[in-house]
């Protein structure tokens, strides 16, 4: 995940899809590229979550399965109103971010130039994350997600179910998930 000894921010270590069809998206994915598990939140939302500076309601579900060396997440919010989804909401499966894990998520914004925050919010666990508006410099948004215990074991576990999987229940509910990530 992290790697102190590389120079920059890090790398990406999950790549992110909104979709109105998480079900398909998964069956897709694993069908053609052999992602999985995954494991879904249904209904979530996150503490202390904004949106351009401002509180917003805003649950969605939320799936996250391994493909090959990295994370893959897909987002269904459950609202079309603005939102940091909102330009990636065009009917399908549409890709809108790349998280990484920092040590130091302000420091790690610094190092970007201290873009737009999108939005920002923290897991139940307290770690905090934020979307950068990267998308004039690399095309989409940056999540950048401090790495933090709660979280980490949340990467953990999808890298994990994924070795030897063989390829039964595809879509699963997260472990605890009575409580968001």
């Amino acid at each position: 995940m992290r790697n102190n000894d590389q120079p920059g921010i890090g790398h990406i270590d999950q790549i992110c899809y909104v979709t109105d069809d998480i079900e398909a998206a998964v069956a897709k994915w694993h069908r053609e590229w052999g992602a999985g598990p995954f494991f879904m939140l249904a209904g979530v939302k996150f503490p202390e979550w904004t949106y351009l500076g401002e509180p917003q309601d805003l649950p969605m579900d939320l799936v996250v399965g391994q493909l090959g060396p990295m994370q893959i997440e897909f987002i269904r919010p459950h609202s079309d109103k603005p939102s940091a989804y909102s330009h990636a909401m065009t009917g399908g499966c549409v890709l809108h971010h790349y998280g990484v894990v920092v040590d130091d998520l302000k420091e790690a914004e610094a190092r970007l130039g201290n873009p737009v925050a999108l939005a920002t919010a923290t897991s139940a666990g307290g770690t905090p994350f934020s979307y950068v508006d990267c998308r004039k410099e690399y095309g989409m948004v940056i999540e950048m997600i401090e790495g933090r215990e709660d979280v980490l074991g949340i990467f953990s576990l999808v890298r994990e179910a994924a070795k030897g999987w063989d390829g039964n229940d595809l879509l699963r509910p997260m472990p605890g998930a009575e409580v968001t990530p």
